[in-house]
């Protein structure tokens, strides 16, 4: 279990930062949403506080010398957790509860704004520290539970609250947030590691399932992951419940291109899926937010079954899981396969650092694949330097390395999207300015089984309303590197080992 820091380690105003926390940014570094103490009107830009400047205005009495009072605590909370874990991933809603709560919400009206805010709390005689999250617009509060671990319900309130730390950034009240806020309502299903506040508040503000508290070593997941051994229960986290999840979204949706037999065949979308499953082939799609990831899934199903739009905001709110079958050649031999494509937040997503998004996205590889056969990355635009530092710490992580010839560099392919109306000029100039900014390797790869080079990077253009004819060739080429590997062609391994360098 960290500690919690108390100032920075250079003396200056300002909250520090734990070492090996990943999740968290420098205060003050200029960076990511700001966040301000009602203590002290000190500001950083430090997600949720890892003992922040409320910590030394001396009003909290979460201290460290009650840290690691009696095994009792830890007992309790590490049980209750457990039978939570074995429970649904619902939200097991209080209906008359929630009958009850159903008029406040009209104290959150459409067009009024929100704040995140937080306070530290602790569990098991300190056993484990966190983040209490809650939603306030100074006079309301929609909160899952009071900060007690124990016994929690998502109420609406208007009872004081003092002492806490909120983000500078405001949520607009629209539709969206007052229907999540209705969805939520009532559940009693409280889950430290799997539903916790930290996630309710994300998902009635943003539509996404995430808690960073439980991802690498936030405060949750350093105390109580190694409890988790169900790979199952794993494999769940920062996914939404079942009663929040749309699984069949695409099966009435009409062809984008009438007449093309689609590459895969949809079934369903999954927020995760069974690790067990060696038979299915597996392709991760990642990139910068507004790059394109999901316009080339909506094209390899030949239907809209993600939401894609040329925007600074993320329109994947979760990493999904989008399962088909259809052909591929597996180590040189065509057959039809279980296929699932990893659709990932874009980096610098509009509410989430690019590097949250990367501890969310290997954690969801870790738990729900046990190899990937190929890793698509999709780039478009000027590649902004977190965007750069993103894909290359995810390349890093998944082995590619552009100097060394070895059989899984051939699983990785980089495209370059949204080239309509440039000439083959200006294709080439993007493109290599591309592989410059990544470390992409920019001559062929030669194929020892064939003895010819093959070209893993390429320029392309998919203009929504263009005729398939325009497209076709940028389609198939796609479609060729992407759903075919041979004897050479080595999936990736996702290795438990990966877990040492989250």
């Amino acid at each position: 279990m960290r500690g919690v820091a108390r100032g920075r380690a250079d003396g200056s105003d300002g909250a520090a930062v734990s070492e090996g926390d990943a999740t968290r940014t420098e205060a003050k570094s200029g960076k990511g949403d700001a966040e301000a103490c009602l203590n002290c009107d000190r500001s950083t830009s430090l997600g949720p506080p890892l003992g922040l400047s409320c910590f030394s205005a001396g009003s909290c009495d979460l201290g460290l010398a009650n840290l690691f009072r009696g095994m009792g605590g830890v007992n309790s909370v590490v049980e209750k957790e457990k039978l939570a874990w074995a429970k649904d991933h619902d939200l097991n809603t209080d209906h008359d509860e929630r009958e009850k709560l159903l008029p406040l919400l009209d104290n959150f009206p459409i067009g009024s704004e929100i704040q995140l805010c937080w306070q530290l709390k602790q569990a098991g005689g300190g056993f484990i520290e966190y983040e209490h999250f809650f939603i306030s617009n100074k006079k309301w509060i929609l909160e899952f539970g009071s900060g007690d671990p124990m016994n929690n319900t998502v109420t609406v309130h208007g009872n004081s609250r003092k002492n806490y730390c909120t983000k500078e950034n405001k949520v607009l009240v629209d539709k969206g947030v007052r229907d999540r806020m209705a969805h939520v309502l009532g559940m009693t299903n409280y889950s430290l590691l799997l539903r916790n506040c930290e996630h309710v508040v994300n998902y009635v503000a943003y539509g996404r399932w995430t808690s960073m508290q439980t991802v690498g070593q936030g405060h949750i997941s350093s105390a109580l992951i190694d409890y988790m051994t169900d790979q199952s229960h794993r494999s769940i986290r920062n996914t939404l419940p079942k009663q929040l999840q749309v699984n069949d979204r695409g099966i009435a949706q009409p062809p984008l291109y009438p007449g093309v037999s689609p590459i895969v065949a949809y079934s369903r979308s999954e927020q995760s899926i069974q690790i067990g499953d060696d038979s299915a082939y597996n392709v991760l799609v990642m990139g910068p937010t507004g790059a394109g990831k999901s316009s080339i899934i909506n094209l390899f199903f030949n239907k809209k079954i993600c939401e894609s739009e040329d925007s600074v905001d993320s329109v994947t709110r979760n990493i999904e899981f989008h399962v088909g079958r259809g052909e591929c050649v597996v180590n040189g031999v065509r057959g039809v396969h279980d296929i699932n494509l990893i659709d990932s937040i874009g980096f610098c997503d509009s509410e989430l650092s690019s590097k949250d998004v990367v501890a969310l996205l290997k954690q969801q590889v870790l738990g729900n694949v046990g190899r990937i056969h190929k890793v698509l990355v999709v780039t478009s635009g000027r590649i902004r330097k977190e965007e750069e530092e993103s894909i290359k710490q995810m390349l890093k992580w998944l082995g590619y390395d552009p100097w060394w010839d070895k059989e899984t560099n051939f699983s990785f392919i980089f495209v370059y999207t949204k080239t309509d109306g440039q000439s083959d000029e200006q294709k080439q100039r993007n493109l290599l300015k591309m592989c410059e900014r990544l470390d992409i390797r920019t001559t062929a790869l030669v194929n020892t089984a064939t003895n010819e080079q093959e070209m893993k990077f390429m320029a392309v253009a998919f203009p929504p309303t263009a005729p398939f004819r325009e497209i076709e060739n940028d389609y198939k080429w796609l479609q060729k590197v992407i759903f075919t590997t041979d004897a050479v062609t080595q999936p990736i391994p996702v290795q438990r080992s990966m877990c040492a360098i989250m």
